[in-house]
């Protein structure tokens, strides 16, 4: 599927609601209780069929259509997040990715501390999710945005940690609350001893740095186990929970509101 088949159609989708936010489940390692979710961004557009986001983002990107996308995004999240929080008596968060291109525009950071007072939750209810490539803009707009959202009080993670810039300066310095330790590590953490050893190393850092751990892509219970072994605070994966549309979502973690 060609980028300039989808170019167009992007913009089309947004103002014909043919994007839909799903939500992935988050637990807590050791107890099993639910903590938050992690915000999707689907397309199913009636020309094209369902595109992936490994397709959709990037052309975004490029055509610049990724900033109305995204504010689209945190919309429904934060709306979401509310709904939860009141349904479920507890305080959830929603997480939400953030492209590097958002995080580089001036004032975005005030945009999200904007829509957030406007939706009237907590600061906490929102973790916003950025790769260690988006803080490597030479002006500093992205390290500027980090800093004015966490002086705003909304938890910053690091997403996909290992498969990037992986920078310790970054993880010292920026104001962050965590990391998100990449799927890649996880499918055969279990049995791949290499992996087994990144994995014991990051949350090791990590907690020592007093920051919380994320792992994503949990398929089966032998690393679930051993992600507990190892300390990990969180974790999110088919093993947990599918991505599912708010309906289901709702549906499905409503028992927990009992």
């Amino acid at each position: 599927m060609s980028a300039q088949r989808i170019e167009p159609c992007v913009r089309t989708g947004l103002s014909e609601r043919q994007f839909q936010v799903f939500y992935q489940p988050q637990i807590y390692t050791r107890s099993g209780g639910l903590c938050g979710f992690e915000a999707l961004l689907r397309w199913q557009n009636p020309d094209l069929g369902r595109v992936s986001p490994e397709t959709f983002i990037g052309v975004a990107e490029r055509s610049g259509a990724i900033h109305d996308l995204g504010a689209f995004a945190l919309g429904q999240a934060l709306d979401h997040a509310a709904e939860l929080r009141a349904m479920m008596q507890r305080p959830l968060h929603v997480a939400v990715n953030v492209s590097p291109y958002q995080l580089r525009a001036p004032g975005f950071a005030g945009k999200v501390v904007g829509a957030l007072k406007a939706s009237n939750i907590g600061a906490d209810a929102i973790h916003v999710e950025i790769t260690e490539s988006a803080l490597l803009d030479p002006d500093g707009v992205g390290v500027g945005n980090v800093q004015a959202l966490a002086d705003a009080g909304i938890p910053i993670w690091i997403d996909d940690f290992g498969t990037g810039y992986s920078s310790l300066r970054l993880l010292r310095d920026l104001p962050l609350s965590g990391i998100k330790i990449d799927r890649s590590f996880i499918s055969e953490l279990d049995w791949n001893q290499s992996d087994f050893r990144i994995v014991s190393a990051i949350i090791a850092m990590s907690h020592s740095l007093r920051l919380g751990v994320v792992a994503e892509g949990i398929e089966t219970e032998a690393q679930l186990e051993t992600l507990e072994q190892l300390g990990c605070d969180v974790v999110q994966g088919y093993l947990i929970g599918k991505p599912s549309c708010f309906d289901d979502t709702l549906e499905q973690w409503a028992v927990l509101a009992a």
